[in-house]
């Protein structure tokens, strides 16, 4: 895959220098960001864990788990982008590891910015606080490509703080290159049906909440204000007749807990409806359309292609 190189780092050249002389990569253009917070320690993988490894075979939207970074908007779409195993190798090529004799503390990313892509190249020195990763982690703690990832994506925008504020379409457009759209969910007809659709077509999908005035009513329900999440799935349920999203939050330990919760009344009448992953819950129409506030639609079937040139309405003409 055709690339440019981010700051000019070449990441043959450079893990071919630190083989033959026996070191481990040190990044001298990201390594003054990354010490900007001292209490934090620095550790490499095989300090971490005995036996880290890069990316696993198959990789699970739920393997994705947000961290200290208030980078939600992020999160979401890659947890979106992990569901596609195409996609995600050509931001985190696979063929990276931790074994002896290939590996010298050096890894690769690559990003798009209007349909170029760019090679991003870090070390493995990562933030630690105490024993836990401080930022982006797997859930499985031997897997590291998504720490490295959102290191490389870091050092794409200049530092981990500038991180804390993005826009989803923002995310989708510099992990795929493909169209993006935000829809407004209270003046969008046929939601749930382009949703449907749009998953049916591998679409990349997510989702925000930004309503202030009901704040509190929002936490009780187990959602967060001024946060992104991932629809992971939409269907008709058989006995009700309820249509259903499923949502997941990055940060995955606060989840919906109203109608089509785990623990509700409705789940017990529709007994045979699709368990959630770590992170998930199912949510009707109704309340979705009632306590979110975007949706933003990644079409990865198309080549890089300028908002203002893209057509999303003629997909859901009938």
């Amino acid at each position: 895959m055709d690339s440019t190189l981010h700051q000019q780092q070449d990441y043959k050249e450079i893990k071919k220098k630190c083989l033959e002389r026996g070191v481990l990569f040190e990044d001298t253009c990201f390594s003054s960001f990354i010490l900007e917070n001292r209490e934090c320690l620095l550790r490499r993988p095989k300090k971490i864990c005995e036996t880290p490894s890069f990316m696993p075979e198959n990789i699970s939207r739920c393997d994705i788990k947000q961290g200290y970074l208030r980078d939600c908007w992020f999160i979401a779409a890659l947890s979106s982008l992990a569901e596609h195993p195409e996609l995600l190798e050509r931001v985190a090529p696979k063929n990276q590891n931790f074994k002896v004799g290939n590996y010298a503390g050096i890894f690769r990313f690559r990003f798009c910015q209007s349909g170029i892509w760019t090679e991003v190249v870090v070390d493995d020195r990562l933030l630690m606080e105490g024993d836990e990763l401080k930022f982006a982690r797997s859930i499985r703690r031997t897997d590291f490509w998504l720490a490295l990832l959102e290191e490389a994506y870091a050092k794409f925008h200049g530092s981990y703080g500038s991180l804390n504020e993005g826009e989803i379409t923002q995310a989708f457009k510099e992990l795929t290159g493909g169209a993006v759209i935000e829809l407004r969910v209270r003046e969008s007809e046929n939601l749930f049906r382009i949703i449907s659709e749009s998953i049916k077509n591998g679409s990349l999908i997510t989702a925000s909440i930004i309503d202030d005035d009901n704040q509190a009513d929002i936490e009780t329900l187990g959602l967060i204000n001024r946060h992104a999440y991932t629809i992971t799935g939409a269907i008709v349920t058989t006995y009700i007749q309820a249509s259903l999203l499923r949502i997941k939050n990055p940060l995955s330990n606060v989840i919906w807990n109203g109608s089509w919760s785990k623990e509700s009344a409705e789940r017990l009448i529709e007994l045979d409806l699709e368990e959630c992953q770590f992170g998930e819950s199912w949510i009707s129409e109704m309340d979705f359309k009632k306590y979110f506030t975007f949706v933003y639609i990644c079409d990865v079937r198309q080549s890089y292609v300028s908002d203002d040139n893209y057509n999303f309405e003629n997909n859901f003409k009938n």
